[in-house]
This record gives structure tokens, C-alpha cells and sequence, in this order.
């Protein structure tokens, strides 16, 4: 294969891991405060998550940085390494609250929720560490 037929892979490569790790870090604030916002108002088996208001807020002020920060420069690596470590924050206090605050009934419900939001991350954390795997694939296949 010819030089720049590499270059082009490996830039087109690299420009398709950006942008799916750019989708991810927009999905992910959105439905992080999308399921803050609802714990807010509404008064079902997940409001003992009330109990966390503190750190939820405190949450998205780091999301709203990274975010940020995201914009500001996405081709570094800080902004997405600070929104993981914002989720596995808002993972910890999930899972602090589902232990200390929740009633026998609705621990199942909160369980099931943390652990929606478990694999979340973790497809996240994939996604953003997929970099060096597509630039280790495409220079393999040549």
C-alpha cells in the first residue's frame, strides 16, 4: 500500500474514533442530568437519591467543565478523561446512596439502574481509550 493511501487510512482512522468518542461525551452529561433532574421531581423508588443532592450538584459543575473543555480543545485527552472520572464519581455516589438510603423494596430498582449505568461507563470508558486501537488496526492491516 502506498504512503499516503496509509496516511489517509490512518487519518480517517483517526477522525472516526474523535468523533465517536466526541458523540459519546455528548450523549452521556445529557442523560447524567437528564437522570438527576428526574430524581429531583419525581417521588418514586429512586428518591432516595435525594439524599446526594450535594454531590449531584457538585457533578455538574464537573460535567459542565469537561464539557467545556470539550469544546474549548477536543483533540486532548483531559476533557474525557475528567468526564470519566465524573462518571465514575456519580457511579460511587449511585451506588453509596442505593446502599444507605434505599429501602429493601426499591433496592432492586436501584440496583438495576446502577448497573444500567455501570456498563454506560464502561462502553464510554471503551470507546474513549478506542484511539490506539484503531491506529494499532489500521497500521496492522497494511
Amino acid at each position: 500500500m502506498p504512503d499516503s493511501a496509509r496516511q489517509t487510512q490512518l487519518e480517517l482512522s483517526d477522525s472516526l474514533s474523535r468523533a465517536r468518542r466526541l458523540a459519546g461525551s455528548i450523549i452521556l452529561p445529557i442523560v447524567c442530568l437528564i437522570s438527576i433532574s428526574t430524581i429531583a421531581f419525581t417521588n418514586d423508588g429512586l428518591s432516595h437519591h435525594i439524599y446526594n443532592a450535594y454531590i449531584y450538584s457538585i457533578l455538574v459543575v464537573g460535567f459542565l467543565v469537561s464539557w467545556c473543555g470539550l469544546r474549548i480543545n477536543s483533540a486532548s485527552e483531559w476533557p474525557y478523561m475528567s468526564m470519566l472520572v465524573v462518571c465514575g464519581f456519580f457511579l460511587l455516589a449511585k451506588f453509596i446512596t442505593l446502599i444507605l438510603y434505599s429501602t429493601p423494596d426499591d433496592f432492586p430498582l436501584g440496583m438495576l439502574e446502577a448497573m444500567i449505568w455501570l456498563y454506560a461507563v464502561l462502553v464510554y470508558s471503551l470507546i474513549g481509550s478506542t484511539l490506539k486501537f484503531y491506529y494499532n488496526l489500521a497500521s496492522s492491516s497494511c
